[in-house]
């Protein structure tokens, strides 16, 4: 005969394996989006899109400024890299 102490344990083992496996999976997939973000495919992956992307005309990036001071991009206002106007 099953005792109420049985079933208990029953889904005490039950819970502990479920959560065993949501944390290999969780284990498993962490380390599998993170090689994928590095690679630069984890939208793609996810059939994730961005609207809009390929109509942007200049990258995000561009409008930053480097550790000296000047644009990332120096060529767009003709100064030598690293040379700070008086404007800058």
């Amino acid at each position: 005969m099953v005792t109420t102490t049985d079933v208990l344990g029953f889904q005490q083992k039950l819970a502990d394996s479920m959560a065993a496996r949501t944390l290999a999976v969780t284990d498993h997939a962490l380390p599998e989006a993170s090689q994928q973000r590095a690679q630069g495919t984890l939208l793609e992956h996810y059939g994730a899109k961005l609207e809009g992307y390929e109509q942007q005309a200049r990258p995000w990036w561009a409008s930053f400024r480097t550790a000296r001071g000047g644009p990332l991009s120096s060529q767009r206002r003709g100064e030598p890299q690293g040379v700070r106007t008086a404007g800058s």
